[in-house]
């Protein structure tokens, strides 16, 4: 059977592309809350300090776990080795994972087998944390800049598979005007109102307008996050 992909009717342009650079963002956001004029220019310590404070909202959204920022990871087993490290002084090098959301065992055969995920408690209670083993389970001590994974039993001597770990990335800041924001572009909008609530209290907003401004911001981050999640089938059934 034929699949019929639709078209768009009319006069439309075409193209999907929204060219959107930074400063774009933070003047908008800054004319959002009456810091200048559409008919002026915002200062330059006003821009700069709206980017920094851009920056700073972006790298606290890096915890969120978005599904365009995760990654697949393999590290290789070592054997006796129950401590592996993610991050820039990791192998491979990476950013530092603000999660490792699921944990597999992959053979030299091409097999993977699920491990099972620990809480730091769960790990503290081990009470030999150095056997030796197939590793069936594994905890993440995210740190600050480089992550260790442990896992649980030490692989045996000689022992050749690897990990595949689910992981997330941090954002990207902005650094200059011609980067590309780390979202979809459908997140241009959340962005721009997220950053005018931030910055709405150093530029004396009432604080009416402010919580206005706040409900927006949080509504349009709320939408967007609760669409960001895997779309699958719910199986129901009983356990035997």
């Amino acid at each position: 059977m034929p699949i019929f992909i639709p078209t768009p009717s009319g006069n439309t342009s075409g193209t999907s592309d929204l060219a959107v650079n930074r400063d774009m963002i933070v003047r908008r956001a800054l004319r959002m809350i009456g810091a200048y004029t559409s008919t002026d220019l915002p200062r330059p310590e006003q821009l700069t300090d709206a980017i920094s404070v851009l920056n700073i909202m972006l790298k606290s959204w890096s915890i969120e776990g978005f599904l365009w920022l995760r990654n697949f990871v393999n590290v290789t087993l070592v054997a006796g080795q129950t401590d592996y490290t993610l991050g820039p002084a990791g192998t491979p090098s990476i950013d530092r994972p603000c999660h490792v959301f699921n944990a597999n065992r992959k053979s030299v055969g091409g097999n993977e087998v699920p491990l099972e995920p620990l809480t730091r408690s769960d790990y503290m209670h081990i009470p030999n944390k150095t056997s030796s083993g197939t590793p069936v389970q594994y905890y993440y001590d995210a740190q600050t800049i480089n992550g260790v994974l442990k896992v649980w039993p030490a692989p045996s001597t000689g022992t050749t598979d690897t990990l595949v770990l689910d992981v997330d990335r941090q954002l990207d800041i902005m650094a200059d005007n011609l980067n590309e924001f780390d979202f979809p572009p459908n997140w241009l909008d959340c962005i721009t109102y997220n950053l005018a609530a931030r910055l709405a209290p150093e530029y004396g907003l009432q604080l009416g307008e402010r919580s206005a401004l706040l409900q927006v911001a949080m509504e349009t981050l709320s939408r967007l996050s609760s669409d960001d999640r895997d779309i699958a089938s719910i199986h129901f059934g009983v356990r035997r």
